[in-house]
């Protein structure tokens, strides 16, 4: 480990966040003591704060070190796309969803093997579905098993896997609108907790939160 990244965490209370500008000065300190430093973000889009992150990146895309590499992952979102167009020296390299993705393939047998009952037809035909239609993002086909692992006939099922949504966006919003008036206010709940917590929430907290009822004095 460098020694800059070990004196960053033992110089300070444990288990507190180092700020941005501690990491960037320590990052300069671990660049003057390599030939090469390499900064690897997977899933940029599913970061908790990425429009932070992205300002982040920027600011140390601008010190034009030839020191530093930075490889990102992500989907085509509109704002990352815009944040890193500003960033000239980046290469953008994409890659097909229609390939399969190893991992994704290894979950969706996983969960279908779950379903021994069903006839070797259905499986094939969900995971056909599913692993065209993922895009890469783990999320989009794990609501969707959710979904479809509920099907109790065939008929069912291919209803299911014709009107799969796009994306996530789209994923989100059945799931909101097929909520129940009786459930939907707990959900705004849910989700105001998620978005307004100060920092990532616990499954957890998130519990204990919702057994409390702030209309009651």
């Amino acid at each position: 480990m460098p020694a800059a990244l070990s004196d960053m965490y033992g110089g300070g209370p444990m288990h507190r966040q180092p700020s941005a500008a501690i990491l960037e000065d320590t990052l300069r300190e671990i660049m003057g003591e390599y030939k090469h430093v390499y900064i690897v973000i997977d899933a940029l889009d599913e970061c908790a704060d990425r429009n932070k992150l992205l300002t982040w990146i920027k600011t140390i895309s601008c010190w034009k070190s030839e020191v530093l590499h930075m490889m990102f992952s992500s989907r085509r979102e509109p704002d990352i796309i815009d944040h890193l167009a500003a960033i000239g020296s980046l290469e953008n390299m994409q890659f097909s969803g229609g390939s399969a993705n190893p991992d994704i393939v290894e979950y969706v047998n996983g969960k279908l093997s779950e379903k021994p009952e069903w006839h070797p037809k259905a499986v094939t035909m969900v995971k056909d579905a599913l692993i065209h239609g993922a895009d890469g993002s783990f999320r989009w086909v794990a609501l969707q098993l959710a979904e479809l692992l509920l099907c109790c006939n065939t008929r069912s099922l291919k209803q299911q896997l014709e009107a799969l949504p796009e994306d996530l966006e789209q994923s989100y919003e059945r799931i909101l609108c097929r909520a129940s008036k009786r459930d939907r206010k707990d959900l705004r709940r849910l989700l105001q907790w998620v978005m307004f917590s100060a920092r990532p929430i616990t499954m957890e907290e998130l519990a204990d939160a919702m057994t409390v009822d702030f209309g009651l004095e």
